[in-house]
């Protein structure tokens, strides 16, 4: 009979270790869970901060041309709502065959002190769009495969919104400098006191107002119609004014003011 107590003790041990390391098991279960997610929440970050790079070049090289760009990959996105778990797996599959590294999404891949416009010399436009792109859409299939994604969006409605307006307050800026430059070669190369002024890029003309001192600008090339307004009172240095209008100058847009940057620098 001895040795059913040594059956019933090693069955004993072997239950206990079972169930021990079940309970390990299931005890380190959240902890494992935690750590996808923090993984998710570090990787998704990595990836927004890479897109941000692309998002400010291509911002600064043509605004409504990147609103445009997000805008269609947005409503693209969307549809994703519609496809099957399998159809997603196959476009996830096909991106990252492109991309197996995370590294792979840094399109600049370049020392830290190179300013941008050298670093993207290689790429045009439309290469640097197509990665945006494709960093989105990993991002949003991710988010339809991946539990611990899940709470992130790719793209939303709100920045679509922002972006828009953000556009407009670009295009205005740029829009401002470009007046300011007309006026101020207006005031040097007028000479004697003149309304009108003809120059090979653009014309000044001298535009009535009751309180301000007004000039309609037109640019030929973009056949964009601008209003510069100066307002003394008892200052030295005016109040100056900047407005989109049309060809009679009459309907004004004042122009949305942003903080005043060289935009056209990251074009050259």
């Amino acid at each position: 009979m001895d040795w059913w107590w040594l059956v019933a003790l090693v069955a004993g041990l072997v239950l206990g270790f079972w169930i021990g390391a079940k309970l390990a098991t299931e005890g380190f279960k959240p902890g494992v869970r935690e750590l996808a997610r923090t993984q998710a929440y570090d990787r998704n970050n990595y990836l927004r901060v890479l897109r941000r790079e692309l998002a400010n070049h291509l911002m600064q090289r043509d605004a409504d041309g990147f609103a445009r760009l997000y805008e269609k990959l947005h409503y693209d996105l969307v549809r994703y709502d519609k496809f099957s778990r399998e159809a997603l797996a196959g476009e996830f599959r096909a991106l990252i065959e492109r991309f197996p590294q995370y590294d792979d999404f840094d399109l600049i891949g370049t020392r830290e002190h190179v300013v941008y416009p050298d670093a993207f010399g290689l790429n045009d436009d439309e290469d640097v769009g197509e990665h945006f792109r494709s960093i989105v859409r990993f991002q949003a299939l991710n988010a339809k495969l991946d539990e611990t994604w899940s709470h992130f969006k790719a793209t939303s409605e709100d920045d679509l919104k922002h972006l828009h307006e953000y556009a407009r307050g670009v295009r205005d800026a740029k829009f401002k400098k470009r007046m300011k430059a007309a006026i101020d070669f207006y005031y040097l190369a007028r000479g004697e006191e003149r309304d009108s002024f003809e120059a090979r890029d653009f014309s000044v003309v001298r535009v009535t107002h009751v309180a301000e001192i007004r000039y309609g600008v037109h640019f030929k090339d973009t056949d964009e119609y601008g209003l510069y307004g100066a307002f003394h009172g008892d200052r030295a240095e005016p109040f100056e004014h900047y407005y989109r209008t049309d060809s009679a100058f009459e309907n004004e847009t004042p122009l949305m003011m942003l903080r005043d940057v060289d935009y056209e620098r990251a074009r050259k």
